[in-house]
């Protein structure tokens, strides 16, 4: 089983270069057993939520954030039945993390620890955060390659 990280994930959801390299990528390897978290849902729309406040503080047209949170809801919506929960399995892996760990990798190490607790390996175009997660294999998602 294979991961995606919010970095590779929000590239293939806007279909940038990037994210036609990792599409050719995630097609060349051989597990196509392909998920994402709640901890990747989390920060996409908690980013277009962050739009909309903005605007709205900013006394513009909250309207472009409004639409952002829709595309990345119905593109979410098009992972259903492949997205795991960032749940107690994973909360024991994760609170295992030294403490700096954690506090510098933030949800990077939530997202780890998932894929750890369901003994899955991770796809990033954040290589450098994820090598320092004991255990995790990744692969760089750009490549295809692993990097741990």
């Amino acid at each position: 089983m294979n991961l995606l990280d919010t970095d590779a994930l929000s590239h293939l959801q806007k279909n940038d270069p990037v994210g036609a390299v990792i599409v050719t990528r995630l097609a060349a390897f051989p597990d196509q057993d392909f998920r994402i978290t709640t901890v990747n849902a989390y920060e996409m729309l908690a980013g277009a939520i962050d739009v909309i406040q903005k605007r709205k503080k900013g006394h513009k047209d909250p309207i472009p954030g409004f639409r952002l949170f829709q595309e990345l809801y119905d593109y979410l919506v098009g992972w259903r039945g492949r997205v795991l929960s960032y749940d107690e399995a994973a909360d024991r892996v994760y609170r295992g993390l030294p403490h700096r760990l954690r506090q510098e990798l933030g949800n990077d190490a939530r997202i780890g620890a998932i894929a750890m607790a369901h003994d899955a390996t991770v796809w990033t175009c954040n290589v450098k955060h994820f090598k320092r997660i004991p255990g995790l294999i990744v692969y760089a998602a750009e490549t295809g390659k692993r990097a741990s």
